[in-house]
């Protein structure tokens, strides 16, 4: 070894250490990333299909229509053409109820919201419609409300599923920081 000018050694010393990540900080990390997964668990449904999204975002544009003794398939296609999306009849759901698809409507609205003409034209049919597959498809409200039934059970146990997963995660945490302290030993 070599000494410096005064004989002594030498007295710098790098010390190198690791950043120290605490088992707290770790675990409200996970609680972080399952409440983020929960989150993008809820609307998923609606982002599957590029279709529905366009659909739903139709569904909110303003819309003029009159309709005199104008049968109701023409009407559907009339606002589909209009709105730019695909709008269909379920002919079957409408022959069990009754209904001919050529039934004719008389009906107007200005500046409303394609939702709401559509409510209006279809309330008084017993009609409501339902945006399935990428299209909004016209229907019976009995229909409608089965389809609708089948669908959201899904979501919920996905929604139910991810937040039993953060919950169980963040209190966790919590015990696991409260077990894992050691007591500090005093020193005589």
């Amino acid at each position: 070894m070599t000494r410096n000018g005064e004989g002594n050694l030498p007295t710098r010393i790098t010390v190198v250490s690791r950043p120290q990540f605490s088992l707290q900080a770790l675990l409200w990390l996970v609680v972080v990333l399952a409440a983020f997964c929960a989150g993008t668990q809820l609307d998923r449904a609606y982002r599957a299909d590029p279709m529905e999204a366009k659909v739903r975002a139709a569904l909110q544009e303003k819309t003029d229509f009159k309709f005199v003794e104008k049968p109701l398939s023409g009407a559907v296609e009339w606002l589909a053409q209009h709105h730019g999306i695909d709008i269909e009849l379920d002919n079957k759901a409408l022959g069990d109820a009754g209904l001919p698809g050529n039934l004719p409507i008389t009906r107007s609205a200005k500046d409303i919201t394609l939702r709401s003409a559509l409510n209006l034209l279809l309330s008084d049919l017993d009609l409501t419609y339902v945006v399935r597959d990428g299209v909004l498809m016209v229907t019976t409200k009995k229909v409608a409300q089965s389809t609708s039934q089948a669908v959201p059970a899904t979501f919920r146990s996905n929604t139910v599923l991810w937040s039993v997963v953060a919950v169980g995660i963040f209190l966790g945490g919590i015990q696991v920081g409260r077990k894992w302290r050691r007591p500090s030993v005093a020193q005589e």
